[in-house]
């Protein structure tokens, strides 16, 4: 399953390519800040593909804003924290207990970033969140350990992306 909120186009396109390699893939769209909407895109998985053998926590904003944290507005905050610490924890809550009915073990790798053990200016929501979700990882994988469910988070660094060029100057 491919799961983009706001490129149900690209979550297509991948889907597509798994499935021309010779898998299955559906597309989806969900907001994973949102626990119904998790819930729902976990249902509809199960019932599609069967089970979830791994589970890959990927999704993550950054709401620029100026003027540290007293310029940080209580959406801004609340929006980071849902998409990229919230949605992590809603996904691992509803795909867990199948892998632990089956008995088969598992993977969920959750995405943090490096940011999440630095400190700058104007980053007093994603950081962290992005150290929540390092937080969590380690917390989860003492805990589903004696089911064989293995859980761990890669923090990269910057990634040239399309978020990421809107924050960089044109001499960066």
């Amino acid at each position: 399953m491919v799961n983009d909120y706001k490129d149900m186009a690209g979550a297509e396109a991948v889907a597509g390519q798994v499935r021309a390699l010779g898998g299955r893939a559906i597309a989806v769209q969900a907001d994973v800040g949102d626990s119904s909407q998790v819930k729902e895109m976990v249902r509809r998985a199960l019932s599609e593909m069967g089970k979830i053998d791994v589970l890959v926590n990927n999704a993550g904003i950054y709401v620029r804003h100026e003027g540290g944290i007293v310029g940080l507005p209580d959406e801004a905050w609340q929006q980071v924290l849902d998409v990229n610490l919230s949605g992590v924890f809603y996904c691992c809550r509803e795909v867990v207990p199948d892998m632990i009915r089956r008995k088969e073990g598992g993977k969920i790798i959750n995405i943090s970033s490096v940011q999440a053990l630095l400190a700058h200016f104007e980053a007093s929501a994603y950081q962290p969140a992005k150290a929540g979700v390092v937080a969590l990882t380690k917390c989860l994988a003492v805990e589903l350990a004696p089911h064989k469910i293995n859980v761990n988070a890669i923090g990269p660094g910057a990634i040239a992306s399309e978020g990421m060029g809107a924050m960089r100057s044109p001499r960066s």
